[in-house]
């Protein structure tokens, strides 16, 4: 779960730099890089719970989306709100959990595993 955590900590400090660094040198555009990145996201606690627990997943990545929306529109450091960002963050998330429904679930567990044996 370490990683996942750190990949969230990283998601929400380029969500919100005052200005980012790579919006301007990406080739990918804002609403695919929200889509990759919580879909990524999901993606990867997908791979770390059981099925049961992934409406509770969704809710909260769902919740975290939301929440930098809000903190980049209340900041006033050159980010401001986006619905659209936050309909990419669902769409991404959706997709991950879609794909963790149709049998990519655990895959993580053993990466996890693997990496905490090998530090």
């Amino acid at each position: 779960m370490s990683l996942g955590v750190c990949g969230i900590g990283f998601v929400v400090y380029q969500l919100l730099l005052p200005q980012p660094d790579f919006a301007t040198s990406s080739l990918l555009n804002d609403k695919a890089m929200h889509f990759i990145a919580f879909g990524g996201l999901t993606a990867w606690f997908a791979g770390l719970f059981e099925r049961h627990a992934l409406p509770v997943l969704a809710i909260v990545m769902t919740g975290l989306g939301l929440a930098t929306e809000v903190a980049q529109g209340a900041m006033a450091l050159g980010r401001v709100a986006d619905g659209s960002d936050f309909f990419a963050d669902v769409a991404g998330i959706a997709f991950a959990l879609l794909l963790a429904r149709v049998g990519t679930e655990h895959w993580a567990m053993w990466f996890e595993g693997w990496f905490d044996q090998n530090r």
